[in-house]
């Protein structure tokens, strides 16, 4: 339980930074970034956490 918790927060914290560098080449790749970010809010969400 705690290590998926761990796991899960070093997760959502990677998609903090991935958002963060996105964020600069946003206007050349729109679509690339959203779909990024979509990723990582289902993750951040629990749905693509193993059980």
């Amino acid at each position: 339980g705690f290590l998926k918790i761990e796991w899960a927060a070093g997760l959502r914290s990677e998609c903090v930074e991935l958002r963060r560098t996105l964020r600069a080449v946003l206007e050349r790749s729109e679509q690339k970034s959203r779909k990024v970010y979509c990723s990582c809010k289902e993750v951040a969400n629990g749905s693509l956490l193993p059980i």
